[in-house]
């Protein structure tokens, strides 16, 4: 099996869950090994990935930081875009900390203070889509911005509320960091001129209960990967998903 990776650039999460890199990077360790050999099922579901080749690019927060950054990673996906790219980005350096803390704060029963520690935040990712896309693409992304500040602002009520759940709740708003990213740039890739799709790596990645240190469940994980990305590497289209789903 001829699997192609670019390494990393920026931050690597320490400790952190199973994320579509790692089921990826599994898929070449078990096609090599006797379970590969062993179970059927595994070997249906690993076929479009050795039939289609794609390369799998990881950018870290840092490669995502600001405008240029993103700018850059678009190019360097766009010089590349021949070898069946598969993107996942971690969220812009800091977000996931800043979400962290504000999950800290809710559970100590301080809400309007967890979310308003949010909104440079938020508007850290408007200003970065306003300086890198066309006004009716930054309004767009504006609205998923704002969908997403709702959804943590929910998630950070529900922690006061039951802090029994929260780290099921901490591992939803972490994962948040990385859909704002991972929006962000399959928006640049499209004013570029590419076909980029952002999808949700919850559809891909299906682990266990175990919130803050999930394990995969791997046959489970591998035929969502092909139920779902496969139709878009079909048709030619570069899907882009963030790093960390909780």
């Amino acid at each position: 099996m001829n699997f192609r990776f670019l390494t990393e650039v920026g931050r690597v999460h320490h400790n952190r869950p199973f994320s579509l890199s790692d089921m990826l990077q599994l898929v070449v360790v078990i096609h090599n090994g006797p379970l590969w050999k062993q179970n059927d099922k595994l070997k249906h579901i690993g076929h479009f990935l050795i039939m289609i080749t794609p390369t799998v690019m990881k950018f870290g927060g840092t490669s995502v930081a600001d405008a240029p950054a993103f700018e850059n990673v678009a190019q360097i996906v766009g010089a590349r875009i021949a070898l069946a790219p598969v993107v996942v980005v971690s969220a812009m350096s800091g977000v996931t900390d800043a979400l962290l803390n504000s999950t800290v704060i809710a559970n100590e029963g301080r809400v309007t203070e967890a979310t308003a520690s949010l909104s440079t935040t938020f508007l850290r990712h408007k200003q970065t889509a306003s300086e890198l896309l066309s006004n009716p693409a930054a309004d767009g992304y504006v609205k998923d911005v704002d969908e997403v500040e709702k959804e943590v602002g929910d998630c950070l009520r529900l922690i006061a509320v039951h802090p029994e759940q929260c780290r099921a709740l901490q591992d939803a708003v972490l994962a948040l960091g990385e859909t704002l990213s991972s929006l962000l740039l399959a928006a640049l890739l499209n004013e570029r001129s590419f076909n980029a799709r952002q999808i949700d790596a919850r559809k891909c990645v299906i682990t266990d209960d175990e919130h803050g240190c999930a394990a995969p469940l791997m046959t489970e994980t591998f035929g969502a990967t092909q139920a779902t990305l496969l139709p878009f590497l079909k048709m030619g289209a570069v899907p882009v998903l963030g790093g960390f789903i909780g």
